[in-house]
């Protein structure tokens, strides 16, 4: 839960993420099968982006049309980003996948627009509108880069070999590299940030160093200079470029 991204030099005032690009790996076995993969194991292009499955975050909507049109692609939004519709997505292979919606706490399942129930069944039912852990990692992707722009996406159970949630879920289904959150993130803010650290990607910059890019541009916003608006966001696996 220690966001080293705002960890400060007591001495130079400066944060971590001014000084060092960050990255983490869950445990040494998975840091060990990251650097042996090879490029062949992944996808090389295309992009699945959701944004706002709920209906009730505007700027989460924004920041998947606003990175869709970047990254070239027509984004799922609203009432699109069904349950359904996302798991048979998911089975493509595309490069970066990328979820603009509200996280669960504790161990940041990702919330979607609710599938169709049978006809006795409650339309509340969790499995027709949540994308669960094991779905999460069942899933068979092969993308370079899975961003979790949600509250809570980094949060998990802690166990002998780390925090396992939906982040690691993601990395055990085949993602070389996951971007999450470690706690409620403000819409607007992460839809600045969001922008800012797509374009450092779409310009050749590796993961880590598109991260300390937008959360040095996050700081030089008056509105978004506190910690609380960029250091939530971490990358755990490898240290991916992508090709847009």
């Amino acid at each position: 839960m220690v966001p080293f991204a705002a960890l400060q030099d007591p001495v130079t005032g400066k944060y971590l993420s001014e000084t060092k690009l960050i990255r983490l790996a869950p445990s040494l076995t998975t840091l060990k099968i990251l650097q042996e993969s090879s490029d062949e194991n992944y996808a090389k292009s295309g992009a699945l982006i959701i944004g706002n499955p709920t209906g009730d975050l505007p700027g989460a909507e924004k920041e998947a049309v606003e990175i869709g049109n970047l990254l070239g692609v027509q984004p799922l939004i609203g009432k699109q980003a069904t349950k359904e519709v996302i798991l048979e997505k998911l089975k493509r292979d595309v490069s970066v996948i990328h979820f603009a919606a509200h996280g669960r706490d504790k161990n940041g399942q990702i919330l979607l627009a609710p599938s169709t129930p049978p006809m006795n069944s409650c339309p509340a039912d969790d499995k027709y509108n949540i994308l669960t852990m094991n779905e999460a990692q069942e899933s068979g992707i092969r993308a370079q880069l899975v961003v979790l722009s949600c509250c809570h996406s980094g949060k998990g159970e802690i166990r002998s070999e780390g925090v396992v949630g939906i982040a690691r879920a993601f990395l055990a289904a085949g993602a070389r590299a996951v971007v999450a959150s470690l706690w409620a993130i403000d819409d607007r803010a992460t839809k600045f940030f969001m922008l800012k650290f797509y374009s450092h990607l779409k310009n050749g910059e590796s993961a880590s160093k598109s991260l300390q890019q937008a959360m040095k541009e996050m700081r030089e916003i008056e509105r978004y200079k506190e910690p609380k608006y960029w250091a939530a966001f971490f990358l755990i696996g490898d240290d991916v470029t992508i090709t847009v």
